[in-house]
């Protein structure tokens, strides 16, 4: 019997896809606020120039550094004040984990996004 190997995979170690799970997250939770019709902090999250660029408080996202990353401090953060999107329920864990690895991994956006 041939011995059985398991890997473990941390979230950020697998590659995260952006146009299957990031950007139809960001278009159902994020755009509404953060789009071409309306810029809440002049923040636009719909195309990665504006994204990458980020609002009046500088950039949202850092790749690969979550904790320098405004967008994943406010996705988890506990204070409803605080916390995106305002409007219902907060980000899913699987929401939240796809945000995280994406970052960490670099935070890829597909130039023809």
């Amino acid at each position: 019997m041939k011995p059985a190997i398991f890997l473990l995979f941390t979230a950020s170690a697998l590659a995260v896809d952006f146009d299957r799970e990031i950007r139809p997250l960001l278009q159902e939770r994020c755009i509404e606020c953060h789009g071409e019709k309306k810029q809440k902090g002049e923040l636009r999250l719909d195309a990665k120039s504006f994204a990458l660029k980020g609002g009046h408080d500088g950039p949202a996202i850092i790749a690969g550094n979550l904790g320098k990353s405004p967008l994943y401090q406010r996705i988890t953060n506990t204070d409803d004040k605080e916390r995106m999107p305002p409007k219902g329920d907060p980000l899913t864990l699987s929401q939240v984990s796809a945000i995280k690895a994406w970052i960490e991994s670099g935070a890829h956006w597909p130039e023809n996004a």
